[in-house]
């Protein structure tokens, strides 16, 4: 994202009132971007390198949760 970063991104889709469960992979160990990420509404911040398992059932756990706010609002 040239000019960018995740957090501006978090940022633009709440704006824009896009409610998805986001996922944040960082190679920051520094405990303030988790945070920051947390405040902006990711629900799960992996710092890299990634267990592939543990990120999968976050992936799989996101998918489920938007799912079901899918289905709600039908």
């Amino acid at each position: 994202m040239p000019g960018a970063t995740g957090f501006d991104l978090q940022q633009r889709l709440s704006a824009t009132g896009v409610s998805l469960p986001i996922i944040v992979i960082s190679a920051s160990d520094d405990g303030q971007v988790r945070d920051t990420a947390r405040k902006l509404g990711a629900v799960s911040f992996f710092r890299k390198p990634v267990d592939d398992q543990a990120l999968l059932d976050a992936v799989l756990w996101a998918i489920s949760v938007a799912s079901k706010g899918k289905n709600k609002e039908k």
